[in-house]
């Protein structure tokens, strides 16, 4: 039998008794078998219209023979059935099922997601789920549903913007820092030696030490800007970096020879900075990179080829991929305004 984890949530109606009624519905469900329920917790809303009334949020755990396709049917029936109206994005709604885990499954395609990919960084589905499932494991953060729980209940409110160069990580930055009156941190780049680095082709550019000493300049520049007191304790700190990117990046850049010291060096610092919150990464195709690029005229960055900028967005991406970084939120480069109100949407789910 596989366990899943489910999410439960009302904001309509009597909402305790739409809890109790989805929960009875689920235990009565042939091949879902020793239901264990959260508490119910009261939340504020987030997203949506500003004059919902609060919801109501649980978990439950199942162990079920069903697939997590036929889970999932089973959640949009007993959503119906129990009158749920899909009008409106986060908009109120009598009952909301959400399939969070199965097992350690992965899946990402048109009609399903697992692990669910908002449940990370909201409070009102980890509470709950951590309180019946603490030792449940995120299949691709690496992180327990308690480690999660106390990385949200605890952290300093600070988000990081990871993604390709050219895909709008600056822009979102500062818009968000002007909707929600953040501290943004702004990466400190020279133009002239950035110049002079990128005209150069990845495989040789770690042979030169004009390249080593950008580098080391880079990584010095950004261990200073991100050391905790340096930065506000209960102010939301925005970065339009993410200093795990240096890595990804230096393996790019660099020749293997120097990688592994710079490597050493990137680590000690790593020691030193405050590490996100939660890390908004933002993707898109090389050709749409290539435009944004060309779009913002900046001749340090036009001569670097498209050969170039796949690697360095490969490296990243490997990176992310491998965990262990806390919530990411993946958004597509280039919808500034969608991207903003889910980004804004996930910081007040944090709280």
């Amino acid at each position: 039998m596989a366990t899943a984890l489910i999410g439960l949530g009302a904001n309509l109606a009597d909402r305790a008794a739409m809890i109790a009624a989805a929960l009875d519905a689920l235990a009565a469900t042939e091949r879902i078998d020793r239901l264990v329920a959260s508490s119910v917790q009261a939340t504020s809303p987030v997203g949506g219209p500003a004059d919902q009334q609060a919801y109501l949020n649980a978990a439950a755990r199942v162990e079920t023979l069903l697939s997590p396709q036929q889970l999932h049917a089973r959640l949009v029936d007993i959503e119906n059935q129990l009158g749920r109206q899909r009008e409106e994005r986060w908009g109120p709604r009598q009952i909301d099922l959400d399939l969070l885990l199965y097992d350690d499954l992965v899946q990402d395609d048109a009609a399903l997601t697992i692990p669910h990919p908002r449940m990370a960084f909201r409070r009102f589905v980890i509470e709950p789920a951590a309180e019946i499932v603490p030792q449940m494991r995120h299949p691709t953060i690496g992180w327990t549903l308690a480690q999660l729980r106390d990385h949200l209940r605890e952290h300093r409110p600070y988000v990081a913007m990871a993604g390709p160069i050219g895909v709008g990580k600056t822009r979102l930055a500062t818009e968000l820092c002007g909707a929600t009156s953040a501290h943004h941190v702004v990466e400190e780049i020279v133009d002239d030696r950035l110049a002079a680095f990128y005209a150069q082709p990845a495989d040789a550019a770690g042979a030169t030490g004009l390249t080593w000493a950008t580098e080391i300049e880079f990584l010095e520049s950004r261990t200073r800007q991100l050391r905790p007191e340096r930065l506000p304790n209960e102010q939301l700190v925005v970065s339009d970096y993410w200093f795990e990117q240096s890595l990804a990046f230096a393996r790019v850049w660099l020749a293997p020879e120097r990688f592994g010291e710079y490597e050493s060096r990137w680590q000690a610092a790593r020691e030193q900075v405050l590490r996100p919150k939660l890390l908004v990464v933002l993707d898109a195709s090389v050709e749409m990179l290539r435009a944004a690029i060309a779009e913002r005229g900046r001749p340090y960055e036009t001569a670097i080829n498209d050969h170039t900028l796949m690697r360095l967005r490969e490296s990243l991406f490997d990176l992310i991929d491998t965990g262990g970084h806390g919530p990411v939120l993946r958004l597509r480069g280039g919808e500034l305004e969608q991207n903003l109100v889910e980004v804004t949407a996930a910081i007040a789910a944090m709280q």
